[in-house]
């Protein structure tokens, strides 16, 4: 664009400003760019001495981070996003499967993209599948606002269900606003039928080192507030005779200021499944591996957990409302062992957060209940690092852990896990750690 050939063209066009990403001089010929270097004549241009001379400017200022870094899905909207840089990176460009958009030399943000992504099979209306880039609803705080984003991103299908006698309707409730870390968003599970299976791509684990600051430290007193997270309906507040969980033991329990009381309590199948349930088999958890399992399959799954020594489940109540299912295991005794050097106080953990509603819409949520999760794993447990597996396609769990302050370990394949009573296929993971001392300094 800066050629002498195109200086006629770069006084301003007479339109209104909206119009200069498409009209002006450079983003003119970022558009057209792979038409302009094929073309028989291009004014005298020698197009290969440009490509040249872009190629050695390029390569004299390499980028610091991923194209995902900077290539963000950013949609227009009414309101703008509460938190700048929250948008979810892209791989690829307007070429590829992904189809997102941004304008050059302007932006790498992409607001435009397909509505959906469908592939309709004719004979065989069953095997359809389709998706769309954010969720099956557009009101901002509906369990199903965003729940397709993760299979957009990775550029996956879901199934296209019409058969009336399949499908249930949910009921009415009032949406609340959405968070833009999203405490909704779901890790990959422990598997459907042993827990191995690692984190994965849209949840917030204990790795969001948001958390990890100097917390207040576990506290002896209860005092549990009123509606929070993860209930599947508005309750009203409560008090603490009203608390079904106040009688059960924990394991750890915190006070964290600003956010409410955290507790962290072994699990127990016959009282919690019914709520996991509810959990596991929502759209926006597919990740976790449970979807279509009955509540007694869960139960079976959760129960042969109980029997083991290197897997544990955890119910994390806020308040006297259950938020989040956490699994902690031994690297070692868990298939991610066989993929990188198991070191004296590593934990792995898998956290599955509850659907948002009341609080847990608020910027800061996911941040204070990590305080306490973070708390126990490192210092609870007196573990020395946290170790987690998101799927490599998961770009956006992946930088949040590098941001918050975990170390990038080895892009692995976890194997394939084939027995009688479960089969897990393999999956390519992007390892990371985080230690106490990058969590609590020291």
């Amino acid at each position: 664009a800066a050629h002498p050939a195109f200086a006629a063209l770069r006084t301003p066009p007479a339109y209104p400003a909206v119009f200069r990403p498409w009209l002006a001089l450079v983003p003119r010929i970022g558009y057209a760019l792979e038409h302009l270097l094929r073309a028989e004549e291009l004014y005298g241009i020698d197009r290969p001495a440009e490509v040249r001379a872009a190629l050695e400017e390029t390569a004299a200022r390499p980028p610091a981070g991923t194209w995902g870094d900077t290539h963000r899905l950013a949609p227009w909207r009414a309101l703008p996003p509460e938190t700048p840089g929250e948008e979810p990176g892209l791989s690829g460009d307007h070429d590829c499967v992904l189809c997102t958009s941004s304008v050059p030399g302007l932006t790498d943000l992409a607001a435009r993209g397909p509505a959906a992504r469908y592939v309709w099979d004719l004979a065989r209306r069953d095997d359809s599948r389709w998706v769309v880039p954010l969720g099956a609803c557009g009101v901002p705080g509906s369990a199903h606002h965003r729940d397709q984003q993760p299979r957009w991103l990775a550029g996956d299908l879901v199934p296209v269900v019409t058969d009336w006698t399949r499908l249930r309707k949910e009921p009415d409730r009032p949406h609340r606003p959405e968070a833009p870390a999203g405490p909704s968003q779901p890790t990959v599970p422990a598997g459907p039928s042993q827990p191995t299976d690692p984190a994965g791509p849209t949840a917030a684990g204990p790795t969001d080192p948001a958390g990890p600051t100097d917390p207040a430290g576990p506290s002896q007193t209860t005092d549990p507030a009123g509606p929070s997270a993860a209930t599947d309906a508005q309750r009203p507040p409560r008090s603490p005779m009203s608390d079904p969980y106040a009688s059960r033991t924990a394991v750890h329990e915190q006070q964290v200021d600003g956010f409410g009381r955290v507790r962290v309590l072994p699990l127990d199948v016959t009282a919690d499944v019914p709520v996991l349930h509810r959990w596991v088999s929502e759209e926006r958890a597919v990740f976790w591996g449970m979807n279509g399992l009955t509540e007694q399959q869960v139960a079976e799954i959760y129960a042969h957990m109980d029997t083991l020594d290197t897997h544990h489940a955890h119910l994390v109540v806020k308040d006297g409302v259950p938020v989040a299912l956490l699994q902690t295991y031994e690297p070692a005794a868990d298939r991610v062992g066989e993929c990188y050097p198991v070191q004296p106080g590593d934990i792995g953990v898998h956290l599955l957060l509850a659907p948002v509603e009341g609080d847990a819409a608020r910027p800061g949520w996911t941040a204070g209940l990590l305080t306490a999760l973070t708390s126990f794993l490192l210092l609870g447990l007196d573990r020395r690092r946290i170790v987690v597996d998101p799927d490599v396609a998961n770009a956006k769990a992946i930088a949040r852990f590098l941001k918050q302050g975990f170390t990038a370990g080895p892009e692995v394949v976890l194997p394939e896990v084939d027995l009688p009573e479960v089969h897990i296929p393999e999956k390519k993971a992007q390892l990371a750690f985080l230690t106490r001392e990058v969590a609590f300094g020291g």
